[in-house]
């Protein structure tokens, strides 16, 4: 059994490494939690839901605005014949 001198034992890692201000760690944290928080599902679709129609309106208003042509037509009223 090894006696707490050999690499594998964590006993002196604390005496080496200095210890990391408050500061800095509380921002590591922030750091972590805002990213995971960014990236998670729930955050990533809702940007779909919200950004999706927001675009397609903006593709719309710059190919009308281009003078572009475009095949949608108005529907017209079909006559009864009356």
């Amino acid at each position: 059994m090894p006696d707490g001198d050999g690499p594998w034992c964590n006993a002196h890692a604390q005496d080496e490494l200095p210890p990391i201000p408050f500061t800095t760690a509380a921002l590591r944290v922030f750091d972590l939690s805002l990213s995971q928080m960014l990236w998670s599902r729930r955050t990533v679709f809702m940007a779909l839901v919200v950004g999706g129609p927001v675009f397609i309106a903006a593709i719309v208003r710059l190919v009308l605005l281009l003078g572009l042509p475009t095949s949608i037509q108005p529907l017209a009223r079909r006559s009864s014949g009356r």
